[in-house]
Order: structure tokens, then sequence, then C-alpha cells
């Protein structure tokens, strides 16, 4: 086995970025990245139909291939997928905090009075109610 170059382009990063993001856990994540990496850029690697990313990670390994030592800008795959991954839990972050905050006002709502109110309201009732400021 050998490592055909040294080096991934834009398209490829894009793609393995992508596919990255698509797993649940940092393990699926590094294992889609060197089977992805290991089909592009290793020439001599014997992948079958039946071959998932471990099988081919373990052909990596056991063949002394070293993509991250081998491949001059392969860091840049982890650091936007760490950038990806941190705007994506500050976001879930900021969306369950507002969930929670509406769930607790939502509890705290009569809604029968309230429509009741909104009732009185859309019949011109209890605008007498209303004083201006």
């Amino acid at each position: 086995m050998t490592i055909t170059r040294n080096y991934l382009t834009a398209e490829e990063i894009g793609a393995v970025v992508e596919s990255m993001l698509d797993k649940d856990n940092e393990y699926e994540r590094q294992m889609v990245k060197y089977g992805i990496l290991g089909q592009l850029l290793v020439d001599g690697i014997e992948i079958t139909d039946e071959d998932d990313c471990n099988t081919i990670y373990t052909k990596l390994v056991e063949g002394g291939i070293d993509l991250d030592k081998n491949i001059t800008n392969i860091e840049l795959v982890d650091k936007i997928v760490d950038k990806e991954l941190g705007v994506a839990k500050v976001v879930e972050g900021i969306l369950n905090g507002v969930i929670t905050r509406a769930e607790e006002e939502l509890k705290n709502i009569d809604l029968k009075a309230t429509l009741v109110e909104l009732d009185k309201l859309s019949k011109g009732e209890g605008l007498n109610s209303l004083k201006p400021v």
C-alpha cells in the first residue's frame, strides 16, 4: 500500500466533513474520515463491497499507513468539524433554553381566563377598562 498524494483537495475536504457531521459520535466520525481517505488516497488497499469504514481503517493500520503524518492538510478536516459541532452545540443550548423558558411560562398562564378575556375583547367588551398611559 502507498499513499498516492500528500494532500486533500477542497472538494475532498468538504465531502469528508459532511460525512463526518452526519455521525453521532467522535468514534464514528473518525472511522468515516479514515475510511473515505483510505479509498481516496491509498493505492493498493484491497477494498470489497462488504468493507465498511472500520474495516478500511484496520487495513490502513495493518498496512502501516499513517494518514495523519503523511497528508499535509488533514488537520483541516477535524478543525472544520470541531467548529461546526461547536456552533451546533451553542445553537442547541440556546434553543433548549428558549424551549424550557417557554414551557415554564405556559405553565403559569391560565388559558381559560385568557380565552375569556380575548372573547370579551373580540366582542368590544372590556375595552373601557383599558386606560391610556
